[in-house]
């Protein structure tokens, strides 16, 4: 009968007292990580030189095997076992590196979706993308997303996004686009990607991809609130943003802690940009708008823009909320848990887009120092002009294409909720 050959590594006393555990008559080769000594009268040989093929097992008998994995060739197809000294077991390693796949989400259905910033900007624009992509998931019945973010050529951006400093974007990056990943998708992938060789082949290596046929050398933006109207004609729920119960409970603690009463609770969100500036919240018309609140028995929390979050304006009778400025995740968990949401047109507005619960007025929509804020784009992107709802708006979300005085804001809230204000 053909003797059995056992790779042995190690060649302390756990090696020993595996040896007397078993049929000693075996072929045993003895290994450790130097290759140099001798162990049972024989030269012992380097990890390195060891081949999984030429044995019928190997035996690991060493305290904590972890560092020695990566020198066995082709551990991961070999009959691998680890000898545990303390309970003089013999235990098979069909998960040599402990990856503990049943522990794991499954990544056979997984949708792999790639946002390609040699045309996409790092702003709000990535939150209608996510939840597209998350649509296109539920279609086609997968569980999760995988996202990839491709750099573009221009410090890792597009080329023509010079109205923010290469500084800011980073900042975007990390603070926005990221958290905003795990708030459409808490189970999701993702792979910040340093050249675009390496997303090529991770988006096309995928067995479910999303765009399909990625343009990789001139790249379509998949960016636009249009792009869910399809959803939306076929009554697929497009506002599936939810912001985490970890984030819902700070912040309920947090607007407890200032008295800030939920029913009572009204925002005001600026934009103070150095971006396309003639769109910048009037700080003054707002101020009086959040004074008048205040009178009427209102409790008012403003998010100053992101850029000037840790200044404070002050204001008396309202609280300010520099947190929801600087992260996204607090920033929505306090859209959804307010009464109303009063902002001019901007980026973070997204989030009430596509919070089904979340009430606003959104207001300065038309603005002709803006190609975005143009009657021709705005209605492109379901903002027509007679209409006081965005296209998939629902109860409680408004916009209001007024003029942006403090008598308009309050009369229109008047208006779409029957209150009075002071």
């Amino acid at each position: 009968m053909k003797k059995q050959k056992i790779a042995v590594i190690g060649t302390g006393s756990s090696a020993e007292q595996y040896l007397s555990t078993v049929d000693v008559s075996c072929d045993f080769t003895f290994f450790n990580s130097s290759g140099q000594g001798e162990f049972r009268g024989q030269s012992v040989q380097a990890l390195s030189s060891l081949r999984y093929d030429a044995f019928d097992s190997i035996v690991i008998a060493v305290y904590d095997y972890g560092e020695l994995l990566p020198l066995i060739n082709g551990v991961e197809n070999a009959n691998l076992y680890w000898f545990d000294a303390k309970k003089s077991e013999l235990k098979n390693l069909t998960d040599p590196f402990f990856d503990n796949p049943e522990a794991c989400l499954d990544n056979r259905s997984v949708l792999t979706v790639i946002y390609d910033m040699r045309v996409a900007p790092p702003t709000f624009d990535f939150l209608v993308f996510l939840v597209k992509c998350r649509l296109v998931a539920n279609e086609r019945k997968l569980a999760r997303l995988k996202v990839i973010i491709a750099p573009g050529d221009n410090n890792g951006f597009r080329a023509n996004i010079d109205f923010f400093s290469v500084s800011e974007m980073n900042f975007r990056v990390t603070h926005l686009l990221l958290p905003l990943v795990k708030l459409v998708d808490p189970t999701a992938d993702l792979h910040l990607v340093g050249n675009r060789a390496e997303a090529r082949k991770l988006f096309q290596s995928a067995e479910f991809c999303y765009p399909e046929n990625h343009n990789f050398v001139n790249p379509v933006a998949k960016h636009h609130y249009f792009e869910l109207f399809r959803f939306m004609d076929a009554d697929i729920e497009h506002r599936i943003v939810e912001p985490s119960e970890i984030c819902r409970r700070q912040l309920i603690e947090w607007l407890s802690m200032h008295d800030v009463v939920r029913d009572k609770l009204v925002t005001i969100t600026l934009r103070e940009s150095d971006a396309h500036t003639g769109r910048n919240s009037q700080v003054e018309i707002w101020r009086e708008v959040a004074s008048r609140l205040v009178n009427s028995g209102y409790d008012v929390v403003v998010v100053r823009d992101t850029a000037k979050a840790l200044i404070p304006l002050d204001w008396d009778g309202v609280v300010e909320c520099p947190l929801a400025a600087v992260d996204v995740e607090m920033r929505a968990a306090l859209y959804d848990l307010s009464w109303l949401n009063l902002a001019i047109s901007s980026g973070p507005l997204a989030l009430c887009l596509l919070m089904k619960h979340c009430r606003y007025i959104l207001f300065g929509m038309y603005n002709a120092s803006c190609t975005s804020n143009t009657y021709e784009h705005l209605e492109r992107i379901g903002f027509a002009k007679d209409c006081d709802q965005i296209k998939g708006g629902g109860d409680g979300q408004f916009i209001c294409w007024n003029d942006v005085t403090a008598e308009n804001v309050l009369s229109e809230i008047t208006q779409k909720f029957g209150v009075t204000i002071q």
